[in-house]
């Protein structure tokens, strides 16, 4: 917490906004996934709103919090931080298992439910994807035909959201 607090003159003098992000850590000894920053809904919200600052707003990773996959599921996150703290999203899917990165629909994650939560705080953050490593992986020639596909499935997903926006039920 010290250090978003020590960054936030710097943030506000530059009007740049610093998204706190929900983290996780590999136990190299049990070689499973363990808790780590924000990765605890209640620690997130406390996070924020002890930083008390519109410089510091919760930048919700769903695929990490996937891969906790304990009580409270992105939908969760999403409703707890509500409108007011979530300003940004890292957006990919996963196995539940690894921080693969996928596309949204090649994993595990429900997206309908993340959608319909996103709806239902009306949010108007910024949708940030976090899947470079398909582009990476593409021949040359396919990279505007795989991007193409991505932006579909963002306005997609777009869509789902405004449809569970509070004006349109």
């Amino acid at each position: 917490m010290e250090y978003y607090s020590a960054l936030l003159p710097t943030a506000r003098a530059n009007n740049v906004k610093i998204g706190v992000e929900n983290m996780f850590q590999n136990d190299p000894i049990r070689k499973t996934i363990v808790h780590d920053t924000c990765s605890r809904l209640c620690e997130f919200i406390k996070y924020i709103d002890t930083l008390n600052d519109e410089y510091a707003v919760a930048c919700l990773d769903i695929g990490h919090i996937a891969l906790l996959y304990q009580q409270d599921q992105p939908w969760d996150f999403i409703k707890g931080l509500g409108h007011d703290r979530l300003k940004a999203l890292h957006v990919h899917d996963n196995s539940l298992l690894t921080d693969q990165h996928q596309i949204p629909f090649q994993g595990k994650i429900d997206w309908l439910k993340v959608t319909k939560a996103l709806g239902e705080i009306n949010y108007d953050g910024y949708f940030t994807y976090e899947t470079l490593g398909h582009i990476n992986a593409c021949p040359d020639d396919f990279v505007p035909i795989h991007i193409k596909y991505m932006a579909d499935i963002a306005k997609y997903l777009g869509s789902l959201v405004d449809k569970a926006r509070p004006q349109n039920n």
